[in-house]
């Protein structure tokens, strides 16, 4: 007879059993899932306990000997999500068997193996993706793109910038996508049809400056990771392991193909996920494998399709929203909950323009608040872009309402917002700081040393004016660079002759692109919206210094929270950050022109995205829009 409790912790009933006991008969169907049974896809709705599932699938599958604990590998999508699993399957795996399990996310997984090769090349300090901790020698991403393709030297090579017309995030954005392929190079790359000879020769210009500068730096991003260890798998013995694939659906092919390849020659790979909630196709996601599994790996396909979390009358507002989608492979999810009487239904609101759509969600949320019907932490505001959490978050600073970003921090920290507020302080003040915010926004080619110059040049003549002239008259930079100057001067000189209440308006044609060359194609960053929410609120306000103020009561009063906590505040949050989360009421921003958005080249996607934002209501579920972007969406109908 098997031993089921050499694997457990704990003295008393096992909690093995006790997990097992809690599971529907879905659940249970998952956790009984063997290897000898073939490769697996489970299909799990949003709300239907899928890390219960997979816990209790992976403690399954060692409590019962069917896997050694050093053959089973759990993927997950984020950090967050990997501690979580970590933790549970603690409470019912001893220490030493979960040691040898291999939980967390592909990045931090791959890391372990290819550290094992060699420490010294893996080393944090030598990765440009990381914030904090770099050698002083390792540029940043954003840095290191920047140098390659706007101004500069570029690090390692010292090779002078290729001057590329687009913003650097434009190039760096694609190369990523067709990295997140496998591709290392130009030529390996699945690129459109539509690029033109030139545009071809940038994009590989640039790839190979980039890759010239990592190996002269020795320095490496969480891309080469990927890579260098599906490299490093196919080329040893094969492991045969055991390898459970969390959100599926959002992992893209280097990924997938990895995990294909840890359980070549005998192993088995279960894909655990969503179709209708895969939202990461912009940054190189691959939902095929996971909707094809059972033709391309063979699979077949359990579901778990009780929703626990949400009122019937949300789940069935989701359910006929993705009945007719041609991606979606799901059964309609099932409702556990049963709605308290007088339950209303789903509510819409439609106001003026974004900010008084914001200002009604705020004024809700502050009204249920002072009359003790709900806490701060109740409420969760989805937004499309960050430039939309924008009006929210001021909207609920405005009425001293606590509030967190989820994933971020305040608005007023993005470079579009800070470079809104040097242009309008610099239009009445004199401001170092502002002017070097904006020493290049628009392009001008002005060295960073110039700063310097100007500095001392304001010790003696305090009018930044007289001091851009001073310090041009005598800098020794190139003439493209003193051009640039004059440009800059010029900018300052019209903002100050204009009244404040003109200031806005000529700082967001300013910022603004005059043709497409700043799109990025990434969903949550849409940089005219963020510059012309910032200017639309400057106008606002009677003067520079009040704007100034206000954008420092809301870097202090919004919370950064990169985890959600159960801290006492009204959660924002991008719907792109937001899958894993849920809250009691949830006011979706959803308006004609976001819902879907005017720029997507991907439909199917903007309908998924509507699908994860409504399935995180628990009792309440409000679609607000405006009248400025289209009215509500067509998605609330």
């Amino acid at each position: 007879m098997i031993d089921f409790t050499k694997h457990l912790s704990g003295k008393q009933k096992p909690p093995f059993n006790v997990l097992m006991d809690a599971l529907d008969d879905d659940q249970k169907n998952v956790a009984a899932w063997r290897p000898a049974d073939g490769n697996l896809r489970v299909i799990a709705s949003a709300g239907s306990g899928k890390t219960s599932s997979l816990v209790a699938l992976a403690c399954s599958l060692i409590v019962s000997d069917a896997v050694d604990a050093s053959n089973l590998i759990l993927t997950t999508f984020t950090k967050k999500a990997g501690d979580e699993l970590r933790q549970r399957m603690g409470k019912i795996i001893d220490r030493e068997t979960l040691s040898r399990v291999r939980v967390g996310t592909f990045h931090a997984i791959g890391l372990q193996a290819l550290r094992a090769v060699d420490s010294k090349k893996w080393d944090m300090k030598r990765c440009i993706d990381v914030h904090e901790g770099r050698d002083s020698n390792i540029p940043s991403a954003s840095v290191l793109w920047r140098s390659i393709c706007a101004y500069g030297k570029v690090p390692g090579s010292g090779k002078d910038s290729l001057g590329l017309p687009m913003v650097p995030d434009y190039y760096r954005k694609f190369i990523e996508l067709w990295r997140s392929t496998g591709a290392k190079e130009y030529a390996e790359a699945d690129t459109p049809n539509h690029l033109s000879r030139k545009e071809e020769e940038e994009f590989e210009l640039a790839w190979d400056y980039f890759n010239e500068a990592k190996l002269r730096l020795r320095a490496w991003d969480f891309n080469d990771v990927l890579t260098e260890w599906k490299e490093l798998v196919a080329a040893q013995p094969a492991t045969r392991s055991i390898v459970l694939v969390d959100e599926a659906q959002d992992n893209n092919k280097v990924q997938l193909h990895i995990a294909q390849e840890l359980a070549r020659d005998g192993g088995r790979v279960c894909l655990i996920g969503d179709s209708k909630q895969a939202i990461y196709q912009f940054r190189g996601a691959y939902p095929r494998l996971f909707n094809e599994a059972e033709t391309l790996l063979s699979a077949k396909t359990r579901e778990i399709r009780t929703n626990y979390r949400s009122l019937p009358h949300i789940v069935e507002f989701a359910n006929r929203f993705v009945s007719d989608k041609s991606w979606n492979v799901n059964a309609p999810a099932v409702a556990y909950r049963i709605a308290p009487d007088g339950t209303e239904k789903i509510r819409t609101h439609v106001a003026e323009g974004p900010f008084h759509e914001a200002d009604w969600v705020a004024a809700e949320i502050g009204d249920r608040i002072l009359e003790k019907q709900n806490e701060a932490k109740d409420f969760l505001i989805l937004t499309r872009t960050n430039a939309a959490r924008f009006a929210f978050e001021t909207a609920l600073v405005a009425r001293n309402i606590p509030n967190v970003v989820l994933g971020n921090s305040s608005a007023f920290n993005t470079k579009e917002a800070s470079q809104v507020i040097a242009y309008c302080v610099l239009s009445q003040f004199n401001h170092l700081d502002s002017v070097e915010r904006i020493l290049n926004t628009p392009k001008r080619y002005i060295p960073r040393s110039f700063v310097q110059e100007l500095a001392r040049e304001m010790t003696k003549v305090p009018d930044v004016l007289d001091a851009l002239k001073s310090a041009l008259a005598t800098s020794t930079m190139k003439p493209a660079s003193k051009r640039g100057v004059v440009d800059l001067v010029r900018t300052l000189e019209n903002l100050r002759r204009a009244e404040w209440k003109d200031v806005p308006n000529l700082v967001e044609r300013l910022l603004q692109p005059v043709d497409d060359e700043e799109k990025t194609d990434e969903p949550d960053e849409d940089r005219r919206s963020m510059i012309g929410m910032v200017c639309r609120l400057a106008s606002m306000f009677p003067d520079a210094e009040s704007l100034v103020k206000f954008a420092q009561n809301c870097t202090q009063s919004t919370g950064a929270q990169h985890e959600k906590t159960d801290d006492n505040r009204v959660v924002i949050s991008t719907i792109h950050k937001i899958k894993g989360s849920e809250a009691p009421v949830v006011f979706v921003s959803a308006p004609r022109d976001l819902f879907p958005h005017t720029k997507t080249t991907n439909m199917p996607e903007e309908e998924r995205l509507f699908y994860v934002s409504v399935t995180r209501a628990r009792d309440e579920l409000v679609l607000t829009g405006n009248h400025a972007e289209g009215g509500l969406s067509p998605f609330s109908a």
